[in-house]
């Protein structure tokens, strides 16, 4: 099964390692990339704070905790490797504290924090979970309030005192898991489903259970609006969900002629790459891109195109 990494909604073959313990980089947590790019390529791509993700058959794992840029090596046979890192606890209270403070100080900045983000909306809210209070037993909680219990953001949905086996995450009648804002809820990038989350009519999902994408809509429903569901996708197709490959796959047209199509030009970088349904000619025949991001000929990584047939005359 091939594995790809995905930036800026574009797959690049890929494989990827990871470190525990990086002893060549501060021993924090990271992970090697091997891909096809250049020095200058990678450099331009990997930067800090990058948003990606890995994609390994019909699963999309966010890497949101990978966002430190590292070393790049040039392995001398077309391909680089590229680390991105986990930050360190340093690093991490040094973005938030500006620099080294004692203890109590760290505390009470830490209150001031969770404080303040109380006022934001859940859109913004989501995108830094770990900065509200995390959720711990015995709180008296009401409609509304929000609790990061790792890696989500959860929100109160009924009034209750939480307990030690009424966890966030397997209470959906007491919760609601908010989004994960590094999915976009498009086909190409469904957000992960969960029980219990708050789902928007219009947007695509994808079921952790079956490993299939859905779409969340109702009939009478309008896109934007906002339903709390117990259930998986899977579970509430018909209802709540459709399957958003449901359907015949119509067969692509065969080619006309060797002039309707350019010939295959090699990319220098994603900007010029060829995408999905992009067709060339190569060798006296039609191809078409399955992927995005394609940088490479039909012959050195065909798993990328469709053979189409010969060219016509």
């Amino acid at each position: 099964m091939n594995t790809y990494v995905k930036i800026n909604a574009i797959n690049y073959p890929a494989e990827i390692y990871g470190h525990v313990r990086d002893r060549d980089w501060d021993n924090r947590e990271s992970k090697v990339i091997v891909l096809a790019l250049t020095i200058q390529e990678a450099l331009d791509l990997f930067v800090d704070g990058l948003q990606w993700s890995i994609v390994y058959g019909t699963q999309t794992i966010n890497q949101e905790d990978y966002v430190i840029a590292g070393p790049i090596t040039d392995n001398r046979n077309g391909t680089v490797s590229v680390r991105m890192g986990k930050a360190t606890a340093t690093e991490v209270s040094n973005v938030i504290t500006g620099g080294a403070v004692d203890l109590p100080t760290a505390y009470a900045m830490r209150a001031v924090i969770e404080d303040s983000v109380t006022a934001l909306d859940d859109e913004t809210a989501v995108t830094v979970p770990s900065l509200f209070t995390p959720w711990k037993p015995g709180e008296a909680v009401n409609v509304g309030d929000r609790r990061y219990y790792a890696p989500r953001l959860y929100k109160v949905v009924q009034a209750h005192t939480t307990q030690a086996d009424w966890t966030p995450d397997v209470t959906p009648a007491l919760w609601a898991v908010l989004g994960d804002p590094g999915e976009a809820g498009t086909i190409d990038d469904p957000i992960t489903a969960a029980r219990g989350m708050e789902y928007e009519y219009g947007l695509y999902y994808f079921d952790p259970e079956d490993g299939k994408t859905y779409l969340c809509e109702r009939i009478g429903e309008a896109e934007g609006g906002k339903i709390i569901l117990q259930y998986l996708p899977h579970e509430l197709i018909g209802q709540y969900f459709s399957a958003a490959e449901s359907g015949e796959t119509e067969e692509p047209a065969e080619p006309d002629t060797g002039d309707t199509y350019p010939e295959w030009v090699q990319p220098t970088g994603a900007h010029d790459a060829y995408n999905t349904g992009d067709r060339v000619t190569y060798n006296g025949r039609v191809y078409e891109s399955t992927m995005d991001g394609n940088t490479w000929s039909p012959d050195a990584y065909p798993q990328g195109w469709e053979d189409l047939g010969e060219v016509t005359a």
